[in-house]
């Protein structure tokens, strides 16, 4: 076991021992798919440790929460990084960003938080529109984090939308600096699923290799395993690691959605 996957380790169990006190209400812990404290505690202390593992995360590290939410891995961050630290979060959903900025700002200055407006915001809509998005994300320096993540972003984001966040990541990641993605990926293992439990079949593949479904917060992107690596590579960005995922029932799953463990290669050497 690395230090990184000791450390991750104990801030999980830190956090599910001693969770912390202010947690978003309900129906904002509902939004992003928690329907009560316990599973948004257990995610917090989940995913901070294993992002601190996987990504190896100093406590002096500066970290980029792509869809922070309302919070749930900030709060986890807030027990584990130093002063020193720089924690940037950005989302398309003002209330969430208000209360970090609130709660977690307030009291850890080197959190930050922005909102990001979307011109076509079909998380929150009925439909989407033919505008399309151009997320004005200039306030993120070039190579400033060395570690990043998206949990269940790039599952409820169009391809336009999620190319466009890939190569952001590639443009702020420092050389060597790692992104934690999740994706609904959709393989034979998927179809298995369908087939055996009937969920999901609304799905439709809109173009190659894209698939989408549902609405407003249930909406659903699934991409092919080719897609995915295609736009990682088209940004700049190598895949490093990857993980099947719980939501449909694939075998050796260890995480609810496909993890996709993504590098910003460093700088030959001359």
């Amino acid at each position: 076991m690395s230090d990184f996957d000791a450390a991750g380790r104990t801030i999980a169990e830190s956090l599910r021992r001693d969770p912390p006190a202010d947690l978003p209400p309900v129906p904002m812990m509902v939004t992003i798919g928690s329907n009560d404290a316990q599973h948004f505690i257990n995610n917090m202390a989940f995913y901070t440790g294993d992002i601190v593992g996987l990504c190896r995360v100093r406590p002096e590290g500066n970290v980029l929460d792509i869809g922070s939410g309302c919070g749930r891995l900030a709060l986890g961050f807030e027990h584990y990084l130093a002063p020193s630290s720089e924690y940037v979060g950005f989302d398309v959903w003002d209330g969430g960003i208000a209360w970090c900025r609130d709660t977690i700002t307030a009291r850890r200055p080197n959190f930050r938080f922005h909102a990001v407006a979307a011109r076509d915001n079909y998380y929150f809509e009925d439909a989407r529109n033919a505008v399309g998005n151009s997320f004005d994300l200039s306030f993120l320096p070039d190579a400033r984090f060395d570690a990043a993540f998206a949990l269940s972003v790039f599952t409820h984001l169009t391809r336009p939308d999620a190319r466009q966040y890939l190569h952001m990541l590639a443009r702020v990641l420092k050389p060597g600096g790692f992104g934690y993605l999740t994706f609904f990926v959709i393989d034979e293992a998927f179809h298995r699923f369908v087939e055996e439990t009937g969920q999901h079949r609304a799905l439709k593949e809109e173009e190659p290799g894209v698939w989408h479904a549902y609405a407003r917060q249930h909406f659903f992107a699934g991409f092919s395993r080719d897609c995915v690596e295609e736009m990682v590579a088209e940004a700049g960005l190598r895949t490093v690691h990857t993980e099947p995922g719980l939501w449909a029932q694939k075998p050796g799953a260890r995480i609810y959605q496909d993890l996709f463990l993504v590098q910003k290669p460093a700088p030959k050497a001359t």
